[in-house]
């Protein structure tokens, strides 16, 4: 039968209370202190407390329990919400809770967990909140797995922004080649979209003639051989346009060890190796210059022994008619060899120049009528000269030499007619556009650009067009040297070339020169022709005895005291102790064991009033800079002539007072080479 509930006996509701499984507390509702009236057995259990330590204290003056944690957020939200509980007269729900409880050990210490806690108000009979239930929920689990899951989730993306926004490409690649997943910057290499790639696969892009060493390596990844490998290679871009990457590739194995996938990152090293193959062709050249200006050399003393015995037999012989034929043919043939050793040591930066401050638009007009000759009248030629041009500093004659091979070149371009654009302009090139011309340098310059409509160069000739001797041109129509030339005369010049072309779409060449800021320069009157000949004495030092021997039999012949040694060390050893007589040292400048420098240094330091007149086919930084005479440095080009070896002789000689008469003494005491 049911019981009469006024008849049931009422539990201990303390007892009760304590009893249940939560962690609870009850506190007055005397703020600030809100003392602690009763307190479940779980909560003392939680917090390691005795129920007589607490009862009847402040909340505050047991919590913290932990006097040394420097978080008092939580004082704080916890008195705010059951200050809100007695405002509102209703539940709050706080925030996850940071709490340190002590250890149950005899180490002591304390352990940090999250708890969630929840002030309720609880009524008298008035209708007066007459207690405040605060109960505790440990969430720590919770509150640690939802860190866990939250660090996930901002791992994953960081893992998503580094993959999508690195500067390399990186992909993973299923076993069979198949792209799985790319970034942005592969789809930018390679110019497919994203969805683009992921239907296809590596194979599908890769060079055929670089597969092969990729598979190999991949086959050796597979085989657990090798755990990583690094290759460069090609892709072929959207479009089918070439891309050289650097590529990385590492394999991915499942938890059960088997391989799963690959990750690949891709560089591309197109602009890099663009600038090796540049960097070659410049070093090739360089090698190529080096033999070039040798093979000058060597070339110059034969053709100065050749044309100065040419011209002694014309001057000292009476010739019949046949003979004067073969002799000034020979002499034309020497004299056309003399321009294309010329040409070489152009090409080669071995030229001596002599480079004066020029407007470049005065020059270009003054060939106008001799270049539309060359041309003929089947093609036009507009000359476009910019007005305030930079002023220069380039040899004047190099300068056209440069000008007439662009125009010939431009000319043989068009057999069928067409148009020649010679235009000049200012220009500034800053840091961006020096990297896209190699040997450029940051500054402003005068530019000389010859265009045309001719037939274009191809890309494989480009690669080669300013190596000597390379020529496009159909046998006989050309020795291949004049872009050489060009070349060298631009680079010595301090300037440097640009070439665009296209197949069937005509040519530019871009001369870029230094501005130079000094004021253009006049030439000087040429002087008249100087004296055939004198009695001074003069030693000769060649080590080629051709030569040698012609420039002694010519000054000799126009009354000099001569000696003659075939080195250096020669020489010193003939003048010793009379080496204030010798009026002229002609010297050799590249000869073995001692250059000229360094003899006529050596002499002039005995005879500071010595002339020294250098003669040399090829020249290096022994007596020039960069091309450029130092100061008061006499120089005589091989090959010369012996009108021309008198006539220099005779200007150095007269360019201060004469030395006296250096006959007794010297003439009967210095033995001739080889009367010893």
């Amino acid at each position: 039968m049911p019981y009469n509930a006024a008849s049931l006996p009422l539990p201990d509701f303390r007892a009760l209370f304590e009893a249940i499984p939560g962690l609870y507390l009850v506190l007055l509702p005397d703020a600030p202190d809100f003392t602690i009236v009763a307190a479940s057995d779980a909560y003392l259990q939680a917090t390691l407390t005795e129920r007589e330590a607490i009862l009847g204290h402040g909340f505050f003056d047991v919590f913290p329990d932990n006097p040394k944690d420097p978080d008092t957020a939580a004082v704080r939200n916890t008195a705010a919400s059951l200050l809100h509980v007695l405002q509102q007269r209703a539940p709050h729900t706080m925030p996850v809770q940071k709490r340190d409880f002590r250890l149950p050990n005899a180490a002591g210490g304390f352990e940090e967990r999250f708890w969630s806690p929840i002030n309720s108000p609880v009524f008298g009979g008035g209708g007066e909140v007459a207690y405040i239930l605060h109960q505790i929920e440990d969430v720590t689990d919770i509150h640690e797995r939802k860190l866990a899951e939250q660090a996930l989730q901002e791992n994953e993306e960081q893992f998503r922004a580094t993959f999508e926004q690195a500067a390399v490409g990186i992909a993973h690649v299923g076993l069979n080649g198949q792209w799985l997943r790319v970034n942005h910057k592969l789809c930018e290499i390679v110019g497919y979209s994203r969805d683009e790639l992921v239907t296809c696969s590596f194979q599908d892009i890769t060079h055929p003639d670089d597969l092969a060493a990729d598979y190999a390596q991949l086959l050796q990844m597979l085989a657990g051989e090798i755990t990583t490998y690094t290759m460069e290679k090609r892709y072929i871009r959207k479009g089918g346009a070439l891309v050289w990457i650097n590529l990385t590739v590492s394999l991915v194995h499942r938890p059960s060890g088997e391989p799963h996938y690959f990750i690949s990152v891709v560089e591309d090293i197109t602009g890099r190796k663009r600038l090796e193959e540049q960097l070659l062709e410049a070093q090739k050249l360089e090698s190529v210059g080096r033999l070039a200006g040798g093979i000058a050399h060597d070339f110059n003393n034969l053709l100065t022994a050749i044309l100065g015995y040419g011209e002694l037999i014309e001057d000292e012989f009476i010739l019949e008619p046949r003979a004067q034929d073969y002799l000034h043919n020979m002499t034309l043939a020497a004299e056309k060899a003399a321009h294309l050793t010329g040409q070489m040591l152009a090409f080669a930066r071995r030229q001596v120049i002599a480079p004066k401050v020029v407007d470049l638009n005065g020059l270009i007009l003054s060939l106008d009528k001799m270049l539309r000759r060359l041309i003929g009248e089947h093609i036009e030629l507009v000359i476009l000269p910019e007005e305030g041009l930079y002023a220069v500093r380039v040899d004047p004659g190099q300068f056209e030499q440069i000008l007439i091979n662009l125009v010939v070149n431009a000319r043989d371009a068009m057999p069928d007619g067409g148009k020649i654009t010679i235009e000049t302009l200012n220009v500034t090139l800053d840091a961006d556009h020096v990297r896209l011309q190699e040997g450029a340098a940051p500054g402003t310059y005068a530019v000389l650009a010859v265009s045309d409509t001719g037939t274009g160069i191809e890309e494989a000739n480009r690669l080669h067009i300013f190596e000597p001797f390379f020529t496009t041109k159909e046998k006989g129509r050309g020795t291949g040297l004049g872009l050489a030339t060009v070349y060298g005369i631009v680079k010595q010049a301090g300037g440097h070339i640009w070439l665009y072309s296209e197949p069937g779409q005509g040519t530019t060449f871009k001369i870029y020169l230094p501005r130079t800021t000094a004021p253009a320069e006049t030439s000087p009157a040429p002087s008249l022709p100087a004296p055939p000949g004198g009695f001074e004495t003069i030693l000769v030092v060649e080590d080629e005895p051709a030569v040698r021997t012609l420039a002694v039999q010519v000054l000799r012949g126009r009354g000099y005291q001569v000696q003659e040694a075939i080195n250096g060390e020669e020489a010193l050893r003939l003048v010793k102790g009379h080496e204030r007589e010798i009026a002229l040292l002609i010297t050799d400048v590249i000869m073995p064991q001692m250059n000229g420098k360094e003899l006529a240094d050596r002499l002039q330091g005995i005879h500071p009033d010595l002339k020294i007149l250098y003669a040399s086919g090829y020249t290096e930084n022994t007596i020039v800079h960069h091309g450029v005479l130092e100061p008061g440095v006499t120089f005589l080009s091989k090959p010369y002539t012996p009108t021309t070896l008198a006539r220099k002789v005779r200007e150095i000689l007269d360019s201060s007072p004469p030395l006296p008469p250096a006959s007794s003494p010297i003439a009967s005491e210095i033995v001739p080479p080889g009367s010893a």
